[in-house]
């Protein structure tokens, strides 16, 4: 008898030993997004969120389903008046309009910002005049500039 219950034991933990070698017996209980391959072999899958603040858009803007080790390539488009600020998430970079992720390995998000455009108001009076405030001045897309002419 206790010769059949020390087999037992050692098979026991003979398969213990080989599932945690392998990974396998634990699950995934990370609680994440993505979805874990499963024994079909089907490629993880994640979420990635695309937003714009005000000024402007991203496109395609809400959620996309990206496999693992895709990228994905957003437009941006500033209003006029606006320019792009900044594109962040994902790792990705920007060139021009196009927001470029990189290799997608887990659920994460892209953010489109954008700013009002500045100008530079050059103000100056020809002989005889004056205008005040005379030189550069800094100038909000859709503000209005007082200068007098005198």
């Amino acid at each position: 008898m206790l010769k059949k219950t020390r087999l037992k034991q050692t098979i026991l933990l003979s398969s213990w030993i080989i599932l945690q070698a392998c990974g396998g017996g634990g699950g995934d209980t990370s609680g994440g997004s993505n979805t874990q391959t499963d024994p079909d072999n089907t490629p993880d899958t994640y979420t990635v969120s695309a937003s714009a603040g005000d000024g402007g858009s991203i496109d395609p803007e809400g959620e996309q389903t990206a496999t693992h080790g895709d990228t994905l390539s957003y437009t941006i488009t500033a209003d006029a008046g606006y320019a792009i600020n900044t594109v962040s998430g994902c790792d990705g970079t920007l060139s021009g309009d196009t927001y470029t992720t990189a290799a997608i390995t887990s659920a994460c998000s892209v953010t489109a910002e954008f700013a009002l455009k500045t100008y530079t108001v050059t103000a100056s009076a020809g002989e005889g005049g004056s205008i005040d405030p005379a030189g550069e001045q800094s100038a909000t897309h859709g503000d209005t500039e007082v200068m007098a002419a005198v």
